[in-house]
């Protein structure tokens, strides 16, 4: 029965939040301390392609991107061949290499800005490598032909970026910017009884994991502490200040520096409504089964993150009339070093803090708080490409 009810606090807490939150069907939970203070974690979260389930950690590197789907949809789809005929072999990947190696003279503000930026490029290519003339002016005129191609910018487009690192709108002091007008936030569970319905959610009320109140890290049962606590009389109470931030690709148009590094644009939108709103057509694949390996039902990329959940502020109080003995309570005093479910906020990690109270009456009250200023990760807004292409529902 105790394990039911651990069960329903993550599902009450799950739909509590969502509610509180205004995305009650494309929110994910995300489980452990991330800290969204510099751009390079914006750019990890936002880079995470959600896990079927409804809660997640976001810690480390995401073994499924959406930066690394789309540069492999890109190499998947069949590009315009008019400049490589028109240049030859002995000088298609002279030119190529040139254009990658000079890209920050491409122009991608709009496509006639971007042709005649890469035919400027091409005659300097043509001078400075001794181009036969002739060559170089029919590699022009087929810059032409591919222009309309949308493969054909967005392939410019993601080797323009030439080494630079491949990040994430907004720039991450929008975060704190976004801090100077947070909404409130805050509610209370109490009755474990009875579950929460998320069979209507985006993951069909499905949990990944199972995440112990008293345990850092991932479980595949729960422990008899969190069960003991659980049992009877118990409530939660949640507080923290909050905003939501928009995140998505560093698209044409797009771009900004944060602390000397360039994120610049790698993203052209089009492409991918191509390569999505042609199922094995041959005319845009180049590999058959392709289409299906990214956005079919068990595709690498068919959800996407569309917006982050960040809360500063945060108190976190638990309470039950379960007791404990002494050498419990030590137990879990220790543990709360690694702090507590669902945030799991070492102490003095951005001044957070984690404690567990031993009351008088062998109960016990375990609290998670953090400060003004630091601000995790509560959760993100999930899409389907499907929606992300605004193709529907």
């Amino acid at each position: 029965m105790a394990q039911n009810l651990l069960a329903n606090l993550a599902g009450l807490y799950y739909q509590q939040l969502a509610n509180q939150l205004n995305n009650p069907n494309g929110f994910q939970v995300a489980t452990g301390s991330t800290q969204v203070m510099d751009q390079p974690t914006l750019n990890s979260v936002a880079d995470s392609i959600p896990l079927q389930s409804l809660n997640n950690s976001f810690s480390g590197n995401p073994i499924n991107t959406y930066k690394g789907n789309y540069g492999n949809v890109l190499n998947g789809l069949v590009s315009p061949s008019y400049v490589s005929n028109a240049l030859g072999s002995a000088y298609a990947s002279s030119w190529l290499q040139y254009q990658s190696q000079n890209s920050a003279s491409l122009d991608f503000s709009s496509p006639d800005k971007l042709l005649s930026s890469q035919q400027a490029l091409m005659r300097k290519w043509g001078v400075i490598d001794q181009i036969p003339s002739g060559t170089v002016e029919a590699g022009v005129t087929a810059l032409t032909q591919e222009i309309d191609n949308p493969v054909s910018v967005a392939v410019a487009l993601w080797h323009s970026n030439n080494g630079n690192p491949y990040g994430f709108t907004p720039p991450s002091a929008n975060v704190a910017i976004a801090f100077n007008n947070p909404s409130p936030c805050s509610f209370q569970i109490s009755n474990l009884e009875k579950s929460a319905d998320l069979s209507h959610t985006w993951a069909e009320g499905s949990f990944g994991f199972l995440f112990d109140i008293f345990e850092l890290g991932n479980e595949t049962s729960y422990s008899n502490e969190s069960q003991t606590f659980v049992s009877s009389g118990f409530n939660l109470n949640f507080s923290c200040r909050q905003v939501s931030v928009d995140v998505g690709p560093v698209a044409i148009g797009q771009g900004f520096n944060v602390a000397g590094v360039k994120y610049g644009a790698w993203y052209s939108p089009d492409a991918l409504l191509r390569a999505f709103t042609s199922p094995n057509d041959a005319t845009v694949w180049s590999r058959a089964a392709d289409w299906n390996k990214y956005f079919g039902d068990n595709g690498t990329f068919n959800r996407v993150v569309t917006k982050l959940f960040l809360a500063d502020n945060i108190n976190l109080t638990m309470s039950s009339t379960a007791t404990f003995s002494s050498e419990e309570v030590t137990k879990l005093q220790s543990a709360a070093e690694g702090g507590f479910w669902p945030f799991f906020v070492a102490e003095a990690s951005g001044g957070s803090t984690t404690t567990v109270t031993h009351n008088n009456d062998n109960t016990i009250t375990v609290k998670t708080s953090s400060p003004i200023g630091v601000y995790i990760l509560l959760g993100v807004a999930t899409a389907s490409v499907k929606e992300l292409m605004r193709q529907g529902s």
